[in-house]
């Protein structure tokens, strides 16, 4: 145990190394900043407490899935290869394990390690995300509690499975492969597979995302199934303006379908899951 945690705190400081914190953390908090502002609802100041509350909701939702936690994922496929794969390039690993060191301490404390630095950094993209919203908003503070703050559990929950999901598969890539290369581009295949069905979702392609079973391969379906799972349990009940909204980042809803009532044309409780 004492030399998993001895292989935890090395890859905690290998990982954050001062130019690759720097480059990852200013294009990432900057843009985060970028799209607090773009998003903020306007005109906040002066509307009823429930309504700054719900907005507020509908856009953190949205950026802290769409951009705060995924994004980081990107600089999770890259410590993910290194930790591993660049150890085994380098001949290292075969050193090491000469030693009477267990393989399941050395690839634990990587995992733990990388996991680590890499929640840490999506916390504070979370915190930056709502900071910047908050003040661009112009929102009441008494909004916070049952808005932003309500949804951070379980946005920090979520964000806790998806950065163990990325490292074990750079893990078990970089063990089987042995190339910091094909560690990095396996990995980076989940970011990058969540974004371009995400991009799907907005095309609404209807029955064609269903004829070829889209969904089966669309991270950004199956991510946003576990989001508002999570949020279900722990986090503030989405509104049917919410759960539409939500549904074009990830399909998770049956978009602009079922929250109106067509006989009573009002707004039901909740609209309808995709179901796939």
């Amino acid at each position: 145990m004492s030399r998993m945690l001895l292989f935890t705190r090395k890859t905690m400081r290998d990982c954050t190394q001062p130019k690759l914190l720097i480059a990852f953390l200013i294009p990432y908090l900057g843009v985060t900043a970028f799209l607090s502002a773009i998003l903020a609802p306007e005109d906040m100041a002066g509307a009823p407490l429930f309504t700054q509350e719900q907005q507020l909701i509908e856009v953190y939702s949205q950026l802290s899935f769409a951009w705060l936690v995924t994004f980081p994922l990107v600089f999770v496929a890259i410590l993910a290869a290194v930790v591993v794969a660049g150890e085994s390039e380098r001949g290292t690993l075969r050193i090491l394990l000469s030693k009477p060191v267990h393989r399941w301490e050395f690839l634990l404390g990587k995992f733990l390690g990388v996991v680590i630095v890499a929640l840490l950094t999506v916390i504070a993209g979370l915190f930056v995300g709502a900071t910047t919203l908050f003040l661009f908003s112009e929102a009441s503070a008494m909004a916070l509690g049952d808005s932003v703050v309500a949804l951070l559990p379980g946005t920090i929950l979520y964000s806790l499975v998806i950065v163990c999901l990325v490292p074990a598969l750079g893990v078990a890539v970089g063990v089987w492969t042995g190339s910091r290369l094909k560690t990095a581009l396996v990995t980076a295949l989940v970011p990058v597979l969540f974004y371009v069905f995400a991009f799907v979702q907005l095309l609404r392609l209807g029955e064609t995302y269903e004829t070829y079973y889209l969904y089966v391969p669309d991270l950004s379906y199956h991510f946003g199934n576990l989001y508002i799972s999570i949020q279900e349990a722990v986090g503030p009940e989405f509104t049917p303006e919410t759960q539409d909204a939500f549904a074009s980042v990830s399909g998770v809803y049956d978009a602009g379908a079922g929250w109106v009532d067509p006989l009573l044309e009002g707004i039901v409780g909740s609209v309808p899951l995709s179901g796939y």
